[in-house]
């Protein structure tokens, strides 16, 4: 679950205000040397509410469902994960034109997995939990009617996966608890220019992202139900740098009530030199009272 403390679309009042977000992704990753390809479809909506408090400073709660489905290789293995979470987020004005912003949060995940060996069907279903943190320093600028902020951080991601046993067939496997520890630096920029139009108010906006891994390897152990061997592999973290365009308008007649649509395009690049690409549509409203 992403929580952003600064929308593009936050309102400037000092109410109560609730909020949604609905995202739609899909993305693909081709096949290596070392793992087969993957195409899988993501959908999330949001709910949160937040309020400001001593001067500009934003504390607020977020809670989130959402479902991602994975097809990997081409013989019919699947992975579906059904995920539900809460986020905390918060920011703090260091003066005019900078801020702290920070996020914790939780989301519990139920996974549905089909694993095809030759000519056997294995399947089974794993729990597990997701802890995430972040931190950012964001900067404002207004600069020739335009409006700039430039922003920096750490995301810490620790991915709990308990055990279980697949089922079907005589290949089947224990999968033994697996922990998977992610850290992730992240900078980027957004522009936006507010315009009038009749009796509203139209935001554009462009955010340019980018994101380095600093994890190599994760371990991971296992053993056929029919055996006692246990085997003990390292599992390498494919991600090594994320880059995402994201445009988007934001639009609203009074401070009340505000709309919010944008497309986006990640890539990324992977330690075997692999990419991936996701593509995303995002929806949002909020409302303030």
């Amino acid at each position: 679950m992403s929580i952003n403390p600064n929308p593009e679309f936050a309102s400037s009042s000092s109410g109560f205000s609730v909020w949604s977000d609905g995202e739609i992704s899909v993305g693909s990753i081709k096949a290596s040397s070392s793992s087969p390809s993957r195409k899988f479809n993501h959908s999330n909506i949001t709910i949160g509410a937040d309020k400001m408090y001593k001067e500009n400073n934003l504390i607020g709660f977020a809670l989130s469902v959402g479902r991602e489905d994975t097809d990997i290789g081409t013989d019919g293995s699947n992975v579906q994960s059904d995920n539900i979470g809460i986020s905390l987020y918060t920011t703090y004005k260091l003066n005019q034109v900078s801020q702290i912003e920070a996020s914790i949060g939780f989301s519990d995940l139920n996974l549905d997995n089909k694993r095809i060996d030759e000519n056997e069907t294995l399947t089974g279903k794993r729990n597990g939990q997701l802890y995430t943190g972040s931190i950012r320093l964001r900067k404002f600028i207004h600069f020739n009617g335009m409006d700039y902020s430039f922003y920096s951080g750490i995301n810490f991601t620790d991915i709990k996966l308990e055990k279980y046993d697949e089922a079907g067939g005589n290949k089947a496997l224990r999968y033994f608890d697996q922990d998977n520890d992610y850290k992730e630096l992240d900078l980027g920029i957004q522009i936006s220019k507010l315009n009038d139009y009749k009796d509203y108010k139209i935001r554009t906006y462009t955010d340019l992202h980018y994101s380095r891994f600093l994890n190599k390897i994760s371990p991971a152990s296992m053993r056929y139900l029919s055996q006692s061997n246990i085997y003990s592999v390292e599992v390498a973290n494919e991600f090594k740098a994320n880059t995402t365009i994201k445009l988007g308008i934001n639009a609203w007649k009074s401070e009340d009530l505000k709309i919010d649509f944008s497309v986006s395009r990640m890539e990324s690049v992977h330690n075997n030199d692999n990419d991936i690409y996701v593509n995303s549509v995002n929806f949002g409203i909020r409302y303030t009272f």
